[in-house]
């Protein structure tokens, strides 16, 4: 089959390039993600780090028209390889999980999980704030201790999770 034109091919690689950063913006904005692939938002992990150059060199060369030139097949390529990294990436995060941690620090991560999905799960507004500010406290010990990094997204959701609805 025939390539397509320039302009359908620059289209079809700003679509994939919108899935993409809607993947990636939906993992950092998520703080159990973060904890089940913490690897993943660590960019002292090789994979994350190409994924993050990656994904960097796509967003530059991104426009809002279609570009002159071989900027748009350049644009394409470098959504290519910011796919390609992306799954390279996850998949190491799935790989790797929690087995970099300690034992003690691995039980902590995994209480703040079970603390957020207390906090998630229950219709009592005390437990669901009382679940929260631990888990908050536990997080800020990860993170000052290099643990766990949680993203200032992921950090924003869970705050405005924990402030929840003011009660009627």
């Amino acid at each position: 089959p025939a390539a397509p034109r320039p302009e359908v091919a620059w289209s079809r690689a700003r679509q994939r390039f919108h899935a993409l950063r809607g993947e990636y913006a939906a993992f950092e904005c998520d703080p159990m993600q973060v904890l089940h692939r913490p690897a993943l938002a660590d960019v002292s992990v090789g994979s994350t780090a190409r994924f993050v150059d990656a994904f960097a060199e796509a967003q530059a060369l991104e426009t809002d028209a279609f570009p002159p030139g071989q900027h748009a097949a350049n644009f394409a390529q470098a959504v290519d390889r910011a796919e390609r990294a992306w799954r390279a990436a996850v998949e190491a995060a799935d790989r790797i999980r929690l087995s970099g941690l300690s034992p003690a620090e691995r039980g902590s991560v995994e209480r703040v999980i079970k603390l957020l999905t207390t906090a998630r799960d229950s219709a009592s507004d005390p437990e669901r704030l009382a679940a929260y500010a631990r888990a908050r406290a536990e997080l800020a010990k990860l993170d000052r201790a290099g643990v766990v990094h949680l993203p200032r997204t992921a950090q924003a959701a869970l705050d405005e999770a924990a402030r929840g609805a003011l009660p009627a």
